[in-house]
């Protein structure tokens, strides 16, 4: 227990400043003899503790969460949910002190995340279904849904949720009932709408202001097609595309004169205007150009270019976080043969509203590999960095500054945490969310 409700430790551990309560409580390290009233805490076990988020006491006194699970308004749930599209598992893991928990599980091959009313989504890119697990306890749940082609990102605004499948060109709606249920077949799903952006178009990520969905398009493999499509989703059954905003008109800066193409992917809303990271690879898919981002005037309709530092290549995921806009970057990867060797140009900016960025570029020491940064979460200030080697790097934002507290350059915590180990050959890790 916490020495700020421990009654025998109580405000730091006993002979290092903490004392014994003899028989009173523990509130915020002090010893009284009673929780004060109408401070909504709870005496267990001659502690004050808040039963809707204390993981020892979660709900009532005794009930103890899982290990990677924290106390979310009264039920047990992971802070941050990480899925592993190899080994076909996800992982919980509570923020801060960083305790991951058993492998889960889950479906053949998930790709994308999100939740609900206490329940787990799971877009699987390999059978292409919508699967459902309970959050408090892992329990995988019978309801699924089938999905298209490579659903890539899924979006809720209960009762409603949104996917878009990479491959299939396609978003589809769906609508849940009002209550999940206790049993074990978790949501009744229906999908209502669909919306087909034509071939080669290859939807990515969703953005939503009020009743209009703002949607990349990665584009074929000359890069037709490509830009971001404006959706209108009043009507949830008959989703409409109002119009596509081309990109063709953006400097690219190519390194070397030659062709790149913009491949938008992650996209977010920030400041009112809409954020979207272009990876800016030439035709061999590799980074051709600066990282970059895309913005959208909301007005006008108007696209101009964000060019950022040289650490960053690929550019890849958006998360928008407080006032501050988090851009992970890919990089650029370097091969022997077959075998990847090292991967440069990776990281993670932060984006504040007065355009100033400040950056993270993972080291490592012999024998490893710097970070792949791909999808990230954030809770609170600390981000959890997903990477396509099956780790999961950990920062916190410290006075505006990051601060590496899981990586091999580390200030406290350790190496990377090996959420999605090789055991399946090769290992990645497909999508992180953070639970609300």
């Amino acid at each position: 227990m916490a020495t700020s409700s421990d009654p025998q430790n109580c405000g730091g551990c006993r002979g290092d400043g903490g004392v014994a309560c003899d028989g009173g409580v523990c509130e915020n390290g002090q010893c009284l003899a009673q929780c004060t009233p109408d401070s909504g805490l709870v005496a267990c076990t001659g502690g004050c503790v808040d039963l809707q988020s204390d993981p020892n006491n979660c709900s009532q006194c005794g009930r103890t969460c899982l290990a990677g699970q924290g106390c979310h308004h009264g039920s047990c749930a992971s802070d941050v949910i990480a899925a592993c599209f190899n080994n076909h598992d996800i992982i919980g893991i509570q923020a801060g002190t960083d305790a991951v928990s058993e492998r889960h599980p889950f479906g053949t091959g998930p790709q994308a995340l999100a939740t609900t009313q206490g329940v787990l989504l799971q877009a699987d890119g390999s059978d292409r279904k919508l699967r459902q697990m309970r959050l408090e306890d892992f329990t995988v749940l019978t309801n699924t849904n089938n999905l298209g082609e490579s659903p890539n990102h899924v979006l809720v605004d209960e009762p409603y949720i949104y996917v878009v499948n990479s491959l299939g060109n396609t978003l589809e709606v769906l609508q849940g009932a009002a209550d999940a249920g206790t049993d074990d077949a978790g949501l009744a799903l229906t999908v209502i709408g669909q919306l087909n952006f034509g071939d080669n178009t290859s939807p990515q990520t969703m953005a939503r202001v009020g009743t209009i969905l703002y949607i990349p398009l990665f584009g074929g493999f000359t890069g037709m097609n490509s830009g971001i499509a404006q959706v209108d989703i009043s009507n949830r059954s008959a989703p409409a595309l109002v119009r596509t905003i081309s990109l063709g008109s953006l400097d690219l800066r190519s390194f070397d004169g030659g062709v790149t193409y913009p491949r938008p992917e992650g996209i977010a809303y920030y400041q009112g205007s809409i954020y979207v990271g272009l990876a800016n690879l030439d035709s061999a898919y590799s980074p051709g150009g600066p990282g970059m981002l895309a913005k959208l005037d909301l007005g006008t309709f108007s696209v101009s270019p964000i060019y950022l530092p040289g650490g960053c290549l690929n550019t890849y995921w958006l998360v928008v976080s407080g006032d501050t806009l988090y851009v992970s970057c890919g990089g650029r990867f370097h091969y022997e043969g077959s075998t990847l060797v090292s991967v440069d140009s990776s990281g993670l900016l932060a984006v504040k509203p007065d355009g100033g960025m400040v950056s993270w570029n993972g080291s490592c020491t012999v024998g490893c590999i710097g970070p792949a940064v791909q999808r990230f979460a954030v809770v609170n200030d600390r981000l959890y960095l997903g990477d396509l080697l099956g780790r999961i790097f950990v920062l916190q934002n410290v006075d505006g500054g990051f601060v590496e507290r899981r990586g091999y350059d580390f200030v406290a915590g350790g190496p990377p945490i090996n959420g999605c180990p090789s055991d399946a050959g090769s290992s990645f890790v497909s999508d992180v969310i953070a639970i609300p």
